[in-house]
């Protein structure tokens, strides 16, 4: 009876024993595999700097040679060796198993000195009632303008005193992800999605090359077909004026001349999406090729956010987005070997 028992407990014991080692394992295995996308992230990041850095721009995206160039003068003539990054937040496939997508910040809507026809529309797009938008604008107004003054319908110091929230700072947004901080927003939309449509580092003109369909349904006149024509059209072609811009419409666009532009801009957004964990860490970088002094580029604000709760067109869980390859991700950024 001794025996059995010692032979049951030694069982059991070895049981737990190999069910321990396996969960070690498994934890090792992990580990090892978030190690090597983090450098799998940190190589892509720094390739996409450096083409950022020495190849051209296209009204569409960033133009490199697929086979690895040194310098944008190095650039093949030959179109079938010529690849585009597009800059319409669309995913990529880098090294290894990470993935990333670029957007323009001239394709998205601002929240900082913002236009209230374009963010009233983009309101509606996510579902927030007419009748809240303009409280909720005057909020974001209180929240950014220097004074203590109160808007009508808006929130000061003692709105958010009273609702047991920090004070405004008075100052502009330093990224859209702070709109979860306004008095009253979190309440009324997804701040998430919303983040996701806009920017602070474009206050001017949208590139209808890069915007989002949201953004192109938030310039007056411009309807959510006319955002599907113009998405379809540059899949094929780039749109580089206002006539062009008309012929794809169908109807006049005078009224956009001031409004819309045709080249991206000098600041993108960098977003490295991790579908196994269910996150992204977007990255704001302002290319700055004059610059006399330091590197030809700023990163600013990096956020970590969860895409559990993102459907649609963003990449991860639950979407039916594939990351495009590009042979360029394939091979070194420099190599020693002449192409």
């Amino acid at each position: 009876m001794a025996v059995l028992v010692l032979l049951t407990v030694l069982t059991v014991g070895a049981a737990l024993f190999a069910l321990w080692v396996e969960r070690r394992l498994t934890v090792a295995f992990d580990n090892q595999k978030q190690r090597q996308l983090a450098l799998d992230v940190l190589s892509s990041r720094n390739a996409l700097l450096y083409l950022f850095s020495t190849h051209p721009m296209h009204p569409q995206g960033l133009l490199f040679k697929e086979t690895g160039a040194r310098s944008a003068s190095a650039l093949s003539s030959d179109p079938a060796d010529v690849a585009l990054i597009r800059l319409d937040d669309r995913p990529y496939q880098g090294y290894g198993d990470c993935v990333f997508s670029i957007q323009d910040e001239a394709g998205l809507s601002t929240v900082n000195f913002f236009v209230r026809y374009r963010l009233s529309t983009l309101l509606g797009i996510l579902k927030v009632p007419y009748a809240d938008r303009g409280p909720l604008m005057a909020n974001l107004l209180d929240y950014q303008d220097g004074n203590d003054l109160l808007h009508l319908h808006g929130a000061e110091r003692k709105q958010y005193v009273d609702a047991g929230l920090p004070s405004p700072p008075n100052r502009q947004l330093f990224n859209p992800w702070e709109t979860a901080a306004v008095y009253d927003w979190p309440a009324h939309l997804s701040i998430p999605q919303l983040a996701r449509m806009t920017t602070v580092s474009n206050a001017g003109a949208i590139n209808v090359n890069t915007a989002t369909a949201e953004t192109i349904q938030a310039l007056p006149g411009l309807t959510l077909a006319d955002a599907n024509n113009i998405l379809r059209f540059r899949e094929q072609y780039p749109i580089t004026g206002i006539r062009q811009l008309e012929l794809i419409l169908g109807k006049r666009m005078d009224h956009l001349d001031m409004e819309i532009m045709f080249i991206p801009s000098l600041a993108q957004r960098l977003t490295f999406w991790d579908a196994a964990r269910h996150r992204a860490k977007e990255l704001h970088i302002l290319l700055t090729p004059f610059s006399e002094h330091g590197s030809p580029w700023i990163i600013d604000t990096p956020v970590t956010f969860s895409t559990a709760s993102f459907t649609g067109k963003q990449f991860g869980p639950g979407t039916d987005n594939h990351a495009e390859k590009l042979p360029f991700f394939q091979k070194k950024i420099l190599s020693d070997k002449p192409n």
